[in-house]
């Protein structure tokens, strides 16, 4: 398979999953699985969404530029925020995780390369959009978060947390050789005090109801982060953990603010 100017077609797995005509049976079909499996699970996770051939090639793309990553160490409560000095200590608002991670920009990703081929697809985005239940979505428009890849190393981590974005869609590219599992406790998000006492449960170590993915390279997962608490272990070996960050959304457009930017990339667009 070439390096560039791929075809998104040639990288999924048609045969498996068909959604160059979502209309036809096989397609509705899939659809229709994957919008109860999310609504029932509030994740759906589609194994070998890119062909062998085609994660081989991605994984050398990723590790080509994991080089180009900005690395953070970022201290946050689960709700993305610096915490409030004014609650306990012990208040789920309060209580502060840390995720450190690299991230590799949209603007250090080969713009004729696989994973822009992938991102850029337009039956992808309506395969998305018809599973969550939307009308439309559209790449994100930051040039330097609509396209991303992760990078952790030995001992980083993702902190427990709720995603501020409606939903996640991520490329398993490289897996660690140990550790880097991602745990959820689904469906918890109630804004009342059951969530976080369910919080405070998770953060001292309770581990009841905790489901754990370790995904091989090549899988899909579309994941809706706001309403499921989550993190990713730290990463054992000296194999970092390269994942694919494809980001759309509902309208045109949309971009990080710059203080984000300058916390996840170390640079303003």
């Amino acid at each position: 398979m070439a390096t560039g100017n791929v075809s998104a077609a040639d990288l999924i797995d048609l045969a498996r999953y068909p959604l160059g005509d979502l209309e036809a049976h096989d397609g509705a079909r899939l659809v229709e699985s994957g919008r109860c499996t999310i609504d029932r699970d509030g994740i759906l996770v589609l194994d070998g969404f890119v062909t062998p051939d085609a994660a081989t090639l991605m994984t050398a793309e990723a590790e080509a530029v994991a080089h180009e990553a900005w690395f953070c160490l970022h201290r946050h409560t689960v709700y993305q925020t610096p915490g409030d000095p004014d609650l306990p200590a012990d208040d789920a608002r309060s209580r502060l995780v840390k995720s450190d991670k690299g991230n590799v920009a949209k603007d250090r990703i080969p713009a004729d390369g696989p994973l822009r081929a992938l991102f850029d697809w337009t039956p992808l985005r309506s395969f998305l959009a018809a599973v969550l239940g939307l009308h439309e979505l559209h790449p994100y428009g930051d040039p330097l978060a609509g396209l991303m890849i992760n990078v952790n190393r030995t001992g980083e981590t993702l902190g427990w947390h709720f995603d501020n974005a409606e939903f996640a869609v991520t490329l398993m590219l490289k897996p660690p050789l140990a550790g880097g599992t991602f745990r959820y406790l689904p469906g918890i998000r109630s804004g009342d005090a059951a969530e976080h006492a369910a919080v405070n449960r998770v953060l001292g170590g309770d581990e009841t109801g905790l489901i754990d993915l370790a995904p091989p390279a090549g899988t899909l997962m579309i994941f809706r982060g706001r309403e499921s608490l989550h993190c990713v272990t730290p990463v054992i070996g000296p194999q970092a953990r390269l994942v694919g960050v494809l980001s759309y959304a509902r309208e045109p457009g949309r971009t990080m603010g710059a203080q984000s930017q300058r916390l996840f990339h170390g640079r303003v667009s």
